[in-house]
């Protein structure tokens, strides 16, 4: 695969893609070139389904260590507030 069609598909289709050519390549009865060759493309399906599965944990657990952040500040009490409940 090419980076510009890398890009156009979704990873629904890289995973359809994989699935495709495992399936070719168990029913066996490819010559051996062609076998190779969808091996070969399978496992560039698996290897750009892999990154783009990777990125999204990583933006995943971009969001949810933020919202942690977030929800620490809220329920730590503020310097100021202590201070004012004391006197």
């Amino acid at each position: 695969m090419s980076d510009n069609s890398e890009n156009l598909v979704t990873f629904e289709e890289l995973m359809q893609g994989l699935e495709d050519c495992a399936s070719s390549i168990e029913k066996g009865g490819l010559p051996l070139d062609e076998a190779s060759k969808m091996y070969q493309r399978g496992m560039d399906l698996a290897l750009e389904a892999s990154r783009r599965l990777a990125d999204q944990e990583l933006s995943i657990k971009k969001i949810t260590d933020s919202y942690q952040e977030a929800m620490n500040e809220i329920q730590s009490p503020m310097p100021d507030d202590a201070e004012d409940e004391s006197e």
